[in-house]
């Protein structure tokens, strides 16, 4: 019999795909985040203030860099 068993690769390659599978999954979200914080340096006074933001708050969140993500927008 051989010393070599299936269960340890298989466990080896299972934790490999989840492992790339959150990467993937926390890269999508600093993308979106990315795109999210562009999207409000876009916008104007009046619209920052419709949702509640001020341009002060926005420009602090535009010096953050995209992995910098808030723990509630982690998937």
């Amino acid at each position: 019999m051989s010393q070599f068993h299936a269960l340890p690769h298989t466990a080896t390659f299972l934790e490999a795909r989840a492992l790339r599978k959150a990467l993937l999954s926390r890269l999508t979200t600093a993308l979106t985040v990315a795109r999210t914080r562009r999207a409000l340096a876009q916008m104007d006074e009046a619209s920052l203030a419709d949702i509640g933001l001020s341009s002060t708050q926005v420009r602090t969140e535009m010096r953050r860099p995209f992995w910098d993500i808030a723990p509630q927008c982690v998937r």
